[in-house]
C-alpha cells in the first residue's frame, strides 16, 4: 500500500521543497506520529544525492528537500494477505496514511500548473 506523490512534475517538485523550506513542521507532525512511525518508518522515493539547486546543503531539512518522491509505503506480506482481520488490518493502515494523504494531496493541488502537455507514462 502506498501514498504520497510518486512523480511529481517539476514544478510540483519546487513547490513541495519550498513548502518544506519555508515550514516542514506540518509534515515533521505527520511522518514522526507513532502510529506513523511503526506502520511506515520513513519517507521513501527517489532522492538526490546532494542539496538541490537553490537550497543550502546545511539546511535543517535537508533531508525531506533532497527527495524527489514523497512516499508512505507499506508491503503486504503473504502471511498479512492471509490474516482473519485482513480488512480491519488494510483500514488502519489507510487510516494512519491518510493524513499524510491528504497533505500531499493538498500541496500537489496547490503546486503550479505546467505550460505544457503532461508527460506520458
Amino acid at each position: 500500500m502506498a501514498a504520497g506523490a510518486y512523480r511529481p512534475s517539476p514544478e510540483q517538485v519546487k513547490f513541495i521543497r519550498d513548502t518544506i523550506a519555508a515550514d516542514s513542521s506540518p509534515l515533521r507532525k505527520l511522518i514522526t506520529a507513532p502510529t506513523f512511525k511503526s506502520l511506515f518508518g520513513s519517507l521513501e522515493g527517489d532522492a538526490l544525492k546532494t542539496a538541490p539547486k537553490g537550497y543550502p546543503k546545511d539546511h535543517p531539512d535537508i533531508d525531506l528537500l533532497r527527495l524527489k518522491q514523497w512516499l508512505a509505503t507499506r508491503d503486504l506480506t503473504v502471511d498479512d494477505l492471509l490474516r482473519d482481520d485482513l480488512v480491519d488490518y488494510v483500514l488502519e493502515i489507510a487510516g494512519a496514511m491518510k493524513p499524510f494523504a491528504h497533505y500531499i494531496a493538498n500541496l500537489l493541488e496547490r503546486a503550479p500548473k505546467a505550460d505544457r502537455p503532461p508527460r506520458e507514462r
